[in-house]
C-alpha cells in the first residue's frame, strides 16, 4: 500500500469552513477515498482530488492551530500540517451617544466595542432615521439631519480575516436646540384712524420656534396674531405712542418678552380759507368780520397771520374787527391761521376795500432858478396842492430838458448845453379823480468858460519801414461847454493834426455836443525823446487856458524770435535769425554766450541791405560732442539790440567707432591675413629648403600644392588667440626624406630604403655641384574665426603659392631666390568683408655643417594691398577703403636629421619673425560715418622645439612609412593697437582698438602615414594632428598627393 504524504496547506489560516489546497504525495483522485482530518475539530469536505493535490474545506467550527492529517485507504500521512482557525470579531452594542443639535458631525469610535478576533473594516448595516454616517477606520461619523432633535440608531459589524461579526447596534440622542429669542421692534408708524397695521416680526426672532404669542395687550388699541404677523387696530381718535410684548415659543421653551412700540399719527390740521369783498367806510372806527364759516376742520381758535398794511385787526373768536389807518383808501388785506389738535391751518386771505374820498385841486408854480448844466434842480410841489391825491403826474413835458418825479418833488435836469427860459405841466390824482393841469416856469442859466487839462503820450519811434504815430483824446482833457478846439503851439519834432465834426445848434441858446477832437501826432524819422505841443478849448462862456500835451517818443528794439535746430558732432547747421522776428530793418546781430562753453563755434552772416538786411547764424558743434547746445543772441535796429533770445541745438554725436563689432572684425582681419601671408610664404620656402637635404633634392622642375582647412574648434576656444592660425601644412615634417615628403620620388625597386635615387650625373643620388632645380607650390587655407565679445564672425580664405629657383653651390650648401603670391577674402558677418593681396621676394638656403645636422633660412620682402568694405546702419550706406602696406618676414631652423635603416628621427628648433607696416587709410562712402584708421604695426615672433620619427616598411605596392610629430612652440610677441576715428575729425585719433593677443603657448603632436606607390612614381601622404594650447585644443588633418616627373 501507498502512505501518503504532505507537503504543504495553502492558505495555513483562515477562518472556519475556508476552502484550503494540501499538496503531498499518495492521494487518492476520488474525493470520497481521501479523509483529511483538522485534529480535535474533526474532518474537512475533500471536493477535488488528484494524486498530490486535494480541495478542502474546513470544518464550520474551530478556534486555534490544528494538525492536518490524510488518510487514504486506511493509510495515514507519518507527518502533518498546521492550519491556524482565526475567530471572527465580536460587535457590542454602544448606546446613549449625545448629539449637539445642528452638529457638522460627532465621531464615535468602535474600537473599544469590538472583541474576538481581529477585524480590519467596519460594516454598516442599517443606517440612521435622522441622519447620515461616514466611516474612517473604527471611527464612524454620524451628522443629524437638520433641525432634528431626538433619538436615532444605526447597526454595524465588524469584518476581518475570521469572517464578519454579527450586527450591533448604536443607540443616539440629539439634543434639543436652546429656546428662541424675541427682539424688541420699534419705531412702527400707525395711521390716524386706521382699520390695522399689519407688523412682521419674523426677522425679529432668532433660535429654533414654532409659534409667537402676546404677552401684553397695547393700553390704547388692539392686536391679533396671523403666523408671525400682528396686526395693530389703535383705539378710535386716539393718537400718540403706544407698546405692547410678544413672546415666541419654541421645543426648546419661551423667550423672553420683547416689545414693539408704535406711534400713532396725528390728525390733520384744520384748513383756513380766504374771505374777498368786505366793504369799509372811509375812516370806519371798526368793521366786523366773522370767518367762522371760512374755517373747515376740528379748530380750537384763530389767529391773526399777517397785518394789515393800512390798518388794524382785533380778534374775539371766530370775529375778526378791521380798522383803517387815518386818511387811507382803496384794497387792504390780512391773514389769518385756524388752530386744532392737529396743528395750525396754512394762512388764508381776508380782504377787503376801504371807501375813496373827493377830488384834488393843483396850481402853478413860477421863478425858478435851474443852474447850467445842473444834474437835477428838486422842485417841491406839495405846497401848491390841496385836498386828497396820491400821486402827481407831467402834463406837459418841458422843451428843453426832462422831468422826474419823486412823491411831491418834481427834478429838472436841462438839456446838455441848453440855457434860458422852459416850463412844463403837472396834474395832481387822488382817489376822488385828477386835477386840472397846473404850469411850472423856469430858467436855465448861462455856463462858465470851458478849461482844458495838461496830457501826455506815448509813441513808438519812427523807421524806414515802419511809421509811429499817437491819437490823444482832447475832448477828454476839456471840461466846460465849449463848441471846438484848437492847435496853439505846434510840436517841434513832428506834426500833429485835429479832427471833429461839430454838430449845428438846434435853437436859441443851444450848442451841439462837439464829437472828440482827436489830436494825431507822428514823430520825426528817428527821433526818440520828449516833444510837445498846447491847445485851447472854446465855447460860450469864453476860451480856455493853453494846455500842454506832452509826448514821450521811444525807440521799439526788435523782438528775437527763440529757435531750435537739431544737427551731428562737427557739422555745421544755419538758423536765419531775421525769420519771423519783429522790429526791422535790422542792423545787426552778435551771440551774447554760448553754454555749454566752447562746445561749438558761431559766425554770424548777414546778406542784404537797408529793409531787406538778414542775419543767419552759422552754428558748428564741436567734434563727439553730444546733448543741447544753447547760443543766447540778439539783434538790432536803429534804436539798439533786442532783449535776448535762445538758439537751441540738439547735437547727435556719432558713437564710438569701436561699439561696431565688424570694425573691429575688419581691423583684426587686416592684421591676421597679414600673418597669414608671412606664414604662408615662409612655410611654402622652408618647406623648400627641407626638400633640400639629404643631397638637395633633384633637379628639374617640382610642383606641388597643399589643402589645409583651418582648426575646428570648441566653443570655449578663441581662435582670435591662435599664434599659429595654421594647419597641419605649418607643422613641417623635416626628418622625412625629401624624395619621400615633397618630391614624389620613391626608393629604387630592390627594397633598400636607404638607397639612393639614381639622378646625379655619378649615380649618388643627389645633385650635381652647380645644378639649378626650378619648383612651385603653395597652400589654400579656408576657415572660420567665431565672434568674441566685440567683434563679427570671419570666414577667412587664404591662398598663397611660391616659387624659385635654387643652386648647389657644395656639398650640404644650397641657396635660391624666389616670389610668391597670396589672396585671401575674410567675410565678416553679412555686413562687411576684407579682401587682401600680397606679393613676395624672397631668398632662401639649406646648409649641413655636420653629417645628420641642417641649418635652413629665409628671409623676403613682401607688399601688402587691402579693400574693405563695410555696412554703416546709421546711414544705411557702404563704407568702402583701399590700405597698402609692407612686410619683411625670415625664419631658421636648425636640427638633427638622421636616418637608422628603415628608421628616421629628427629633432629640430625653429624660429620665425615677421614685421609689418600697415598704412594709414581713410573711409569713403558713408559720409560724416567714414572713419580714418592709423598707420599700424604687426609683429610676430614664434619659436618652436619639435622632433619626428617614421619607420619605412615593404609592402606589395611599394612603401608604407608611418610617422610621428610632436612640437612646442612659443609666440612671443603681440599685436599692437589700432587708433582710428572719425575721417572729418583732424589731430591725433582718439579711439584704441586693441588688437587680440597673439602671445601664448601650444603643443602639437601629429601622426600619420605616407604610402609610396611604386608603379607610375605616385605618394599620398595623410596626417591627423591635435593641437592644444592655453585655452584651446583643435584638430587638424591633412592629405597630399603627388607625383614624380
Amino acid at each position: 500500500m501507498v502512505v501518503p504524504t504532505i507537503t504543504g496547506i495553502s492558505p495555513d489560516s483562515g477562518p472556519v469552513s475556508q476552502v484550503v489546497t494540501i499538496t503531498g504525495t499518495g492521494f487518492s483522485s476520488t474525493p470520497g477515498n481521501n479523509t483529511v482530518s483538522f485534529g480535535s475539530v474533526g474532518d474537512g469536505t475533500v471536493t477535488g482530488a488528484s494524486a498530490t493535490s486535494l480541495t478542502v474545506t474546513a470544518p464550520a467550527s474551530g478556534s486555534g492551530a490544528k494538525s492536518v492529517t490524510v488518510t487514504v485507504n486506511g493509510q495515514t500521512t507519518p507527518g502533518s500540517v498546521t492550519y491556524t482557525f482565526i475567530d471572527k470579531p465580536i460587535a457590542a452594542d454602544k448606546s446613549n451617544i449625545a448629539v449637539p443639535y445642528a452638529s457638522s458631525g460627532v465621531a464615535i469610535d468602535l474600537s473599544g466595542s469590538i472583541t474576538g478576533g481581529p477585524h480590519d473594516t467596519i460594516t454598516i448595516g442599517a443606517d440612521p432615521a435622522h441622519g447620515s454616517l461616514s466611516v474612517a477606520g473604527n471611527v464612524v461619523t454620524y451628522i443629524p439631519a437638520p433641525t432634528y432633535h431626538g433619538t436615532d440608531s444605526f447597526t454595524w459589524a465588524a469584518e476581518g480575516p475570521g469572517g464578519i461579526s454579527d450586527f450591533a447596534t448604536v443607540t443616539l440622542n440629539v439634543a434639543v436646540p436652546p429656546a428662541p429669542t424675541a427682539a424688541d421692534k420699534a419705531g412702527v408708524a400707525v395711521a390716524y384712524e386706521s382699520s390695522g397695521t399689519a407688523i412682521d416680526l419674523s426677522d425679529a426672532v432668532s433660535g429654533v420656534h414654532s409659534a409667537i404669542a402676546i404677552g401684553t395687550e397695547p393700553a390704547h388699541g388692539t392686536v391679533s396674531v396671523a403666523g408671525y404677523v400682528v396686526t395693530y387696530i389703535p383705539a378710535a381718535s386716539y393718537f400718540g405712542a403706544d407698546s405692547f410684548t410678544y413672546t415666541v415659543e419654541g421645543p426648546g421653551g419661551t423667550s423672553i418678552p420683547a416689545t414693539v412700540s408704535v406711534t400713532v399719527a396725528t390728525p390733520a390740521a384744520p384748513i383756513a380759507t380766504d374771505k374777498d369783498g368786505i366793504a369799509v367806510a372811509y375812516d370806519s372806527g371798526g368793521t366786523a368780520i366773522d370767518l367762522s364759516g371760512s374755517i373747515i376742520g376740528v379748530h380750537s381758535g384763530i389767529a391773526l397771520a399777517t397785518d394789515p398794511t393800512h390798518g388794524t385787526v382785533s380778534i374775539a373768536g371766530d370775529v375778526a374787527t378791521y380798522i383803517p389807518a387815518t386818511g387811507y383808501f382803496g384794497a387792504d388785506s390780512f391773514t389769518y391761521t385756524a388752530q386744532g389738535p392737529g396743528g395750525i391751518s396754512a394762512p388764508a386771505t381776508v380782504r377787503h376795500t376801504v371807501a375813496t374820498p373827493g377830488t384834488p385841486v393843483a396850481g402853478g408854480k413860477t421863478g425858478v432858478a435851474v443852474g447850467y448844466d445842473s444834474p437835477g434842480t428838486e422842485i417841491d410841489l406839495s405846497g401848491e396842492i390841496t385836498g386828497v391825491y396820491s400821486q402827481i403826474e407831467i402834463g406837459t413835458e418841458p422843451e428843453h430838458g426832462s422831468v422826474s418825479i419823486a412823491g411831491n418833488v418834481v427834478t429838472y435836469t436841462p438839456g446838455s448845453g441848453y440855457y434860458g427860459a422852459d416850463s412844463f405841466s403837472y396834474i395832481a390824482t387822488g382817489p376822488g379823480g385828477s386835477s386840472p393841469p397846473a404850469t411850472v416856469s423856469l430858467t436855465v442859466a448861462t455856463p462858465a468858460a470851458p478849461t482844458a487839462a495838461s496830457g501826455s503820450g506815448t509813441v513808438a519811434g519812427r523807421t524806414t519801414s515802419a511809421d509811429g504815430s499817437v491819437e490823444i483824446d482832447l475832448s477828454a482833457l476839456v471840461s466846460g461847454v465849449y463848441d471846438h478846439v484848437e492847435i496853439r503851439t505846434e510840436p517841434g519834432h513832428g506834426n500833429v493834426t485835429l479832427g471833429n465834426t461839430a454838430r449845428v445848434p438846434t435853437g436859441k441858446g443851444a450848442l451841439a455836443t462837439p464829437s472828440p477832437f482827436i489830436a494825431t501826432y507822428t514823430p520825426e524819422v528817428g527821433f526818440a525823446g520828449t516833444d510837445s505841443f498846447t491847445f485851447v478849448a472854446v465855447g460860450p462862456g469864453g476860451t480856455s487856458s493853453p494846455a500842454t500835451i506832452a509826448i514821450t517818443v521811444v525807440g521799439q528794439v526788435p523782438t528775437a524770435q527763440a529757435k531750435i535746430a537739431k544737427t551731428g558732432d562737427g557739422q555745421m547747421v544755419s538758423v536765419m535769425l531775421t525769420e519771423g522776428a519783429v522790429g526791422g530793418p535790422f542792423t545787426g546781430a552778435n551771440v551774447i554766450s554760448i553754454s555749454p562753453q566752447d562746445s561749438a563755434t558761431t559766425a554770424i552772416v548777414a546778406s542784404g541791405s537797408g529793409q531787406g538786411a538778414d542775419y543767419r547764424l552759422d552754428v558748428t558743434p564741436n567734434h563727439r560732442f553730444g546733448g543741447t547746445i544753447v547760443v543766447t543772441y540778439t539783434l538790432s535796429n536803429m534804436f539798439g539790440p533786442s532783449a535776448p533770445s535762445t538758439v537751441t541745438l540738439t547735437v547727435e554725436a556719432r558713437p564710438d567707432p569701436r561699439t561696431d563689432p565688424n570694425v573691429g572684425a575688419i581691423s583684426d582681419a587686416q592684421a591676421e591675413a597679414t600673418r597669414r601671408f608671412a606664414r604662408t610664404q615662409a612655410s611654402n620656402f622652408m618647406r623648400r629648403a627641407e626638400q633640400l637635404h639629404n643631397g638637395g633634392g633633384r633637379p628639374g622642375l617640382t610642383m606641388g600644392v597643399t589643402l589645409g582647412s583651418r582648426d575646428g574648434t570648441p566653443s570655449d576656444f578663441r581662435p582670435n588667440e591662435d599664434p599659429e592660425m595654421a594647419s597641419i601644412a605649418g607643422m613641417r615634417l623635416p626628418g622625412l626624406n625629401a624624395a619621400h615628403r615633397y618630391s614624389g620620388d620613391v626608393p629604387e625597386a630592390d627594397g633598400n630604403p636607404d638607397a639612393p635615387m639614381a639622378v646625379g650625373g655619378e649615380g649618388d643620388g643627389t645633385r650635381p655641384i652647380g645644378s639649378l632645380a626650378i619648383w612651385m607650390g603653395g597652400a589654400i587655407d579656408i576657415g572660420t574665426r567665431d565672434a568674441t565679445t566685440d567683434r563679427s564672425k570671419i570666414t577667412a580664405t587664404t591662398s598663397g603659392l611660391s616659387g624659385g629657383i635654387d643652386i648647389k653651390l657644395d656639398e650640404g650648401l644650397l641657396v635660391g631666390i624666389g616670389g610668391g603670391y597670396g589672396e585671401d577674402i575674410s567675410r565678416i558677418g553679412s555686413n562687411a568683408r576684407v579682401r587682401s593681396k600680397s606679393s613676395i621676394f624672397a631668398a632662401y638656403a639649406s646648409f649641413q655643417p655636420a653629417l645628420d645636422m641642417f641649418i635652413d633660412g629665409m628671409i623676403g620682402r613682401g607688399q601688402l594691398d587691402f579693400s574693405t568694405r563695410r555696412l554703416v546702419e546709421a546711414v544705411d550706406s557702404i563704407a568702402t577703403a583701399k590700405r597698402d602696406g609692407g612686410y619683411t618676414v625670415a625664419a631658421l631652423s636648425l636640427g638633427i636629421d638622421r636616418t637608422d635603416g628603415p628608421l628616421r628621427w629628427s629633432l629640430y628648433g625653429r624660429g620665425e619673425y615677421m614685421d609689418a607696416d600697415l598704412g594709414a587709410y581713410v573711409e569713403e562712402g558713408a559720409g560724416r560715418y567714414n572713419l580714418r584708421f592709423d598707420e599700424r604695426e604687426v609683429t610676430s615672433l614664434t619659436g618652436t622645439l619639435g622632433g619626428t620619427i617614421q619607420f619605412q616598411r615593404k609592402t606589395g605596392f611599394g612603401f608604407l612609412t608611418p610617422h610621428l610629430r610632436a612640437e612646442w612652440n612659443h609666440e612671443f610677441a603681440d599685436v599692437d593697437a589700432q587708433w582710428l576715428d572719425y575721417a572729418d575729425i583732424p589731430g591725433e585719433a582718439i579711439y584704441e582698438l586693441e588688437g587680440n593677443g597673439w602671445r601664448r603657448e601650444q603643443f602639437q603632436l601629429a601622426v600619420g602615414v605616407l604610402f609610396d606607390i611604386l608603379k607610375g612614381g605616385w605618394s599620398l601622404d595623410l596626417e591627423t594632428g591635435l593641437r592644444a594650447g592655453q585655452g584651446e585644443r583643435a584638430a587638424t588633418f591633412q592629405a597630399m598627393l603627388s607625383r614624380q616627373f
